[in-house]
């Protein structure tokens, strides 16, 4: 099946390639629709906005780094050196991870559209589209995809694709057909930040980077399965597209406690 988008003629692509495009196509299309969200509610853009919220710095803790970047949030989007999220990310949402850092990330509940990935990703993706364009619901970043047995040596048995929805206000939960529309649990996770390819077979190094350091832990243990956020379009020149993959993790509970 051949599919025309703004003058490109796609056939099949792989997630990560579903991911760039879905930020990028369906951003460009509700980008008014955005920007009249991102004047008037609060965590918008603004200036003199800080670099992180109080909340979003409680919310984070750096483990370690590969570089001095940071994630700075300008007027009009989150920076860290020459990567940058034009996208607003969901409420209450900590700061981007930089390429090259690792760190300890909690994040809200957050209300998703979600759809299982099965064989082309396309098939996640234009359901999703068509999904928040019904409902008038304005782009974010990330696009999330989650793997269900991915390992750094191994591929993943099953993905699914999902948007993020602005604020838990917005929209109703349920069923939308395939899509399942609900409001996550608070969750905690190792994020080692990347630039470059979404592909899954180009992130096996930093997802290693990800389980050493929790195999290493004696405080944290896996809680889950590895997730992978996108953050840029296929406008973006590659080595310049930033990415978080991560590993939901809980406190390691002594005996006795």
């Amino acid at each position: 099946m051949r599919q025309q988008v703004n003058g490109t003629v796609w056939t099949r692509f792989s997630v990560g390639a579903a991911i760039a495009v879905a930020i990028a196509f369906v951003w460009s299309l509700s980008a008014a629709q955005a920007q009249d969200t991102m004047s008037t509610e609060p965590g918008a853009y603004a200036e003199g906005a800080p670099t992180r919220t109080s909340e979003s710095q409680a919310s984070v803790i750096r483990l370690r780094s590969e570089t001095d970047l940071e994630a700075v949030l300008a007027t009009d989007g989150w920076r860290a050196g020459p990567f940058f999220i034009d996208s607003p990310l969901p409420d209450g949402y900590p700061a981007p991870t930089p390429p090259g850092a690792l760190e300890l990330k909690v994040y809200p509940s957050v209300r998703r559209a979600e759809i299982d990935s099965i064989g082309s990703s396309r098939g996640g993706f234009w359901p999703l589209f068509q999904h928040i364009q019904r409902r008038n619901i304005p782009m974010t970043a990330p696009v999330e995809m989650d793997y269900e047995g991915w390992t750094s040596d191994s591929p993943p048995e099953r993905s699914s694709m999902s948007f993020l929805y602005r604020s838990p206000d917005e929209g109703e939960a349920g069923d939308d057909g395939a899509i399942r529309v609900y409001d996550t649990e608070t969750i905690t996770v190792i994020s080692r930040g990347f630039n470059g390819s979404y592909r899954i077979t180009a992130l096996n190094d930093e997802l290693a980077e990800v389980e050493a350091w929790i195999e290493a832990s004696d405080e944290w243990e896996r809680d889950g399965e590895p997730r992978v956020f996108g953050y840029n379009g296929p406008g973006v020149p590659r080595n310049r597209m930033w990415g978080e993959v991560q590993i939901p993790v809980r406190k390691i509970i002594e005996a006795g406690e």
